[in-house]
């Protein structure tokens, strides 16, 4: 299970290195996190809160608990269609805000990193999206969606 958690990882890493230079042109940095565990839910619901995201955007698979998720997560929750387009369902706060145990298996973060370039001023709000994903694929989205 860790060498697959490694290998996706990686492989995420690279898909994004076009992507992280558009996001570092608006101050946003990308970061990839496999997190290999059950159940999905919790372990959305713990990454949302452990980074103080901004915006979390669930994949389209992940629909089945959308109840859950827009009762829980404490920020701006949006879904990823099968269109592949971004629907923002909730701008606001959570109903329920329970606090969460870490109980995953195996987790991996790595940065995506750019080839180098000029030092930017790295004045930027702390905050994050979290893209949540329950198997391997694709995704993409227009950033100006979700803010």
């Amino acid at each position: 299970m860790e060498e697959e958690v490694e290998k996706k990882t990686d492989i995420y890493v690279n898909m994004l290195q076009k992507s992280a230079e558009y996001c570092t042109d608006e101050r946003i940095t990308v970061e990839v996190k496999i997190i290999a565990g059950v159940p999905t839910k919790k372990i959305v619901l713990q990454e949302a809160i452990a980074y103080k995201a901004a915006c979390v955007v669930l994949d389209r698979k992940l629909r089945r608990d959308l109840k859950f998720y827009l009762e829980h997560i404490p920020c701006k929750v949006a879904l990823i269609q099968n269109s592949l387009s971004v629907d923002v369902l909730r701008l606001g706060r959570a109903i329920k805000r329970d606090v969460l145990e870490q109980n995953f298996s195996y987790s991996v973060s790595r940065p995506v990193e750019l080839v180098p370039f000029a030092e930017q001023n790295n004045s930027s709000e702390d905050q994050s999206i979290v893209s949540c994903g329950s198997y391997f694929g694709s995704t993409s989205f227009d950033l100006s969606q979700i803010r």
